[in-house]
């Protein structure tokens, strides 16, 4: 999964002994490669880019961040990530113990990873 991210940065800097910052950043998420297979000794190889289309998708991150001093800070982030795929199967698929059939219909998935 490659994650491209520059479209807004935000900073704000509270001058003091305790700072605070914030940062914002958000930009297009577009995925190089995406293999799965559940269970991992059992289930189908597929990809999620090739045997599917993902999307292109929105990704952002938020922190919100506290010094103290000169060297401690604390620092809470948020970013979740999801990126949709969907197509027909050329094949057969076995996933979680599901079994998907090759061009019976559109097949979604959806990859998440949130942080």
């Amino acid at each position: 999964m490659k994650r491209f991210s520059c479209l807004l940065v935000l900073a704000l800097v509270a001058p003091a002994v305790a700072r605070w910052s914030v940062d914002l950043e958000a930009g297009p998420v577009f995925s190089g490669y995406n293999d799965v297979r559940i269970p991992g000794d059992a289930g189908t190889l597929f990809s999620l880019t090739e045997d599917l289309h993902a999307r292109t998708a929105l990704g952002y991150r938020f922190r919100l961040s506290k010094t103290f001093g000169d060297r401690h800070w604390v620092s809470v982030l948020a970013a979740p990530l999801r990126v949709e795929s969907r197509g027909t199967l050329d094949r057969d698929v076995l996933f979680a113990g599901v079994r998907f059939s090759a061009r019976l219909a559109e097949t979604r998935a959806l990859y998440r990873f949130d942080s």
